[in-house]
């Protein structure tokens, strides 16, 4: 099938392919991705990995049945969906790779260039399931293969693609479009996102020390979990209204204790952060005031954002978090660009959150969780109905 099959390395399934497109959620699909999902929380030696554990609750059957139950069923897939994922988010091949079969296409799947434990524990599963008799005919729905960076392989693949999912940020989404494809061809692109907190400080300052603590790790594990890479990891907090001095202390000092106990703060990483900082800080100093208690949180107080150029640009991830007080939500709409992904909250009403949104127009903003779901995966990803758009609705009229 294809000229360079020599330069991949098929990790599962099979490069022949299956062309023709499948129904939308078939049996078969949800059988195997339920099987995937009972593997993985039945095996203790798993739990370590909480970015698989989250995948393997998606996928359980009773949730990919309350997902199907929303969706018409006169829809087919595309044919054969190219994914490619992200070198730093481990989990997010499984992720495009279930939306892929759910929305019948035949899919390949180019895996992280990173080296994660998890990724290889979970291929390891399905390859085993692969291999039971029920299952084997989906070896020709699924591809999962690693290569060297290349574009004369991403051509030949993309040259038989009815749709691409590139989800590498915009170097990657930039470098794909370069590449010619089927005039059908649908392209999804899912370039770098900025993804923020808001804080209901009336709400916040009612808490409870211990119920602070408990809202402080929700967002450590927000935002710690990938080092800040994940583009729905938040980078910021804005306070909305004035807070308790001290009640906001406990929530940091929570963040400072989680991050000193479990962040694995490398030698490459501290290099990254440093030089990012340093940068920031000769470039920003009358503009923002840097608090820390030790380097693996820092806290970057933004005295007047209108005179940078965007909030995403001035902060390096691994622990570095802007942060600014504000009177109220509409005061928002002067923080919201395009790139604005996810805002996750605490201490205000969803119905709230909406009427904010649509009322102020805003050009971002395309998910809205409480603080602690930043990872939770939708069908509904940076404003796309991955579903309807990964398959063509057959119009009966």
């Amino acid at each position: 099938m294809f000229k360079f099959k020599k330069e991949l390395k098929i990790i599962s399934g099979d490069l022949n392919l299956i062309k023709s497109p499948s129904e939308i959620f078939e049996k078969l699909t949800i059988d195997f991705l339920s099987t995937l999902s009972n593997k993985i929380l039945n095996s203790a030696h798993l739990r370590i990995y909480s970015d698989l554990i989250s995948f393997g609750f998606w996928c359980r059957k009773k949730n990919l049945i309350k997902i199907k139950e929303s969706y018409e069923k006169n829809r087919l897939g595309r044919g054969i969906a190219f994914h490619i994922c992200p070198s730093n988010v481990p989990m997010n091949f499984a992720f495009s790779m279930s939306l892929g079969l759910m929305s019948g296409n035949s899919n390949i799947i180019r895996l992280p260039s990173f080296q994660f434990d998890q990724v290889t524990e979970l291929c390891v599963l399905i390859n085993q399931i692969l291999k039971k008799k029920k299952f084997i005919s989906l070896k020709k729905k699924i591809c999962l293969i690693k290569y060297d960076r290349s574009n004369k392989i991403s051509e030949e693949i993309s040259k038989v693609s009815d749709v691409r999912i590139v989800w590498g940020g915009d170097k990657t989404v930039q470098n794909f479009k370069k590449i010619i494809t089927k005039p059908k061809c649908l392209d999804i692109n899912f370039p770098n996102r900025y993804s923020f907190s808001i804080i209901n400080s009336d709400k916040f300052k009612k808490l409870k020390p211990l119920q602070i603590k408990s809202l402080a790790k929700k967002f450590y594990l927000d935002t710690f979990t990938m080092d800040q890479n994940g583009c729905s990891s938040p980078k910021a907090i804005f306070w909305i209204k004035k807070t308790s001095k001290i009640a906001k202390e406990i929530f940091w000092n929570e963040i400072h204790k989680l991050a000193k106990e479990s962040f694995d703060f490398n030698l490459p990483k501290t290099s990254k952060k440093y030089f990012e900082l340093n940068r920031d800080i000769i470039k920003y100093r009358k503009k923002i005031q840097y608090h820390s208690k030790n380097f693996k949180v820092v806290r970057m107080n933004i005295k007047n954002l209108s005179d940078l150029n965007s909030l995403e640009s001035i902060q390096p991830g691994l622990g570095v978090f802007a942060e600014k007080d504000i009177h109220n939500l509409k005061v928002l709409q002067n923080y919201i660009t395009s790139r604005s992904q996810t805002m996750t909250y605490f201490g205000f009403e969803k119905e709230e959150i909406r009427n904010m949104i649509i009322k102020n127009r805003f050009q971002g903003i395309d998910r809205v969780v409480q603080i602690g779901n930043a990872f939770r995966m939708s069908n509904i990803w940076d404003g796309f109905d991955m579903i309807n758009t990964l398959s063509r609705e057959i119009s009966l009229q």
